[in-house]
């Protein structure tokens, strides 16, 4: 169970990350002149413990002013460190949320696959309706699309790679190795360029099941037969 939750975990250390590497960079910043940041209330100079308190609430912007900096400079320093955490939380969100939003959708293409078929024959039994494909082709281009918008959000976000689910239904992986199977045998049943009467072929051997080309009809022969495994 715990793997299903490396992905969130993945996303919760980098974010992490970058405000710790914030606060720690800043934090160094404040250091270099003794007296720079003093106490708001005694203007006593901050020890270092002081000044990491100081740098941290500056690069998150919650502004508490229990000490504050001495010096045009060092009060300029403070504004753009400030900035510079308002821009990172800006651009944590943005990170976060097209991740987010991708996870999504591959639990949600998972579900569409499984809906159709939960093994490769279940999908060629919901695709073959005794004639034609044509219920099965009126969603190829739906989920083609969300296959070639799913790949392209891997490379950009790697880190999906690691959003996993325990349950088969969702995990897509599982359903696009079912689906893929399911269209491997529909491209050897309907060859391109092939007539409505191809010739006979050799049986060919899908999913544990025999699929010979004289008993079948018609260019699907081979989905018949495998759909008649199931």
């Amino acid at each position: 169970m715990i793997f299903t939750k490396i992905g969130l975990l993945f996303l919760a250390l980098t974010t992490l990350g970058w405000y710790v590497g914030l606060w720690l960079g800043w934090w160094l910043v404040f250091l270099g002149a003794s007296g720079n940041i003093v106490d708001a209330s005694t203007n006593e100079p901050a020890n270092a413990l002081d000044t990491l308190y100081f740098a941290g609430y500056t690069v998150t912007t919650l502004g508490i002013g229990d000490f504050k900096p001495s010096g045009a400079l060092w009060q300029i320093l403070t504004a753009v460190c400030a900035a510079n955490g308002l821009l990172a939380l800006t651009l944590s969100v943005t990170y976060l949320v097209p991740i987010l939003s991708a996870a999504a959708q591959k639990r949600q293409l998972a579900l569409t696959i499984h809906g159709i078929g939960s093994t490769p024959a279940g999908i060629l039994q919901t695709a073959w309706d005794g004639k034609s494909l044509t219920s099965f082709e009126g969603v190829m281009p739906d989920i083609a699309t969300q296959i070639l918008t799913l790949g392209e959000q891997h490379l950009a976000y790697p880190v999906l790679h690691y959003f996993l689910s325990r349950h088969a239904e969702f995990a897509l992986p599982v359903r696009l190795a079912a689906f893929s199977d399911a269209i491997d045998v529909i491209a050897t049943a309907t060859p391109c360029g092939r007539p409505a009467q191809p010739p006979v072929a050799d049986p060919v051997s899908v999913g544990g099941c025999n699929v010979s080309g004289r008993n079948g009809v018609g260019p699907y022969r081979h989905l018949r037969a495998a759909t008649s495994c199931a």
